[in-house]
């Protein structure tokens, strides 16, 4: 059944053309973040949190292999692979928000920095991949930059505040 809207479509053949690479990226990030948060906190909460990301990464890479397997270049019902590609992503972004709000204050200046660097390249690398639904690509960015954002304006170093600005 071919969809009647096009513009979803087009949409979901986009956002599930780069969504491997984005998972790969996605892996790499948090294999950092794991490690970072690993060596300055403790290893079982760290552990936890990577293996959650990793799941919801796990599951993404299956949705978009199916994906590739059974739609590439016949989309149909755009609208549906769209709501099911963002539940996807927006599980992703809940764990990147949950990290800065889980290990911040056990973190270094240097810890802190690193997670607001790799969360920021994050948010900006989203914008290309997710720029076919504006939404997703806000919603995205928005969980990635505020959590740690907020935390770096209300703590009490300088240092971080202006971290927190810049987010």
């Amino acid at each position: 059944m071919k969809s009647t809207d096009p513009v979803a479509d087009d949409a979901a053949e986009l956002l599930y053309r780069h969504g491997i690479g984005s998972v790969a990226v996605s892996f790499v990030a948090s294999t950092f973040l794991f490690v970072i948060a690993a060596l300055q906190t403790s290893l079982r909460a760290s552990s936890v949190w990577w293996g959650l990301m990793t799941a919801v990464l796990f599951f993404r890479l299956c949705d978009i292999i199916l994906w590739h397997k059974r739609h590439r270049g016949t989309v149909s019902d755009g609208g549906w692979h769209i709501r099911r590609f963002s539940i996807g992503v927006v599980s992703a972004a809940a764990l990147w928000a949950a990290f800065p709000l889980s290990f911040f204050s056990h973190l270094n200046l240097s810890g802190r920095a690193t997670t607001a660097i790799i969360l920021s390249g994050m948010a900006g690398g989203s914008a290309t991949v997710l720029a076919p639904v504006e939404k997703l690509s806000l919603t995205f960015s928005s969980f990635l930059i505020c959590p740690i954002s907020i935390q770096f304006l209300f703590s009490d170093s300088i240092d971080n505040k202006l971290l927190g600005a810049l987010g």
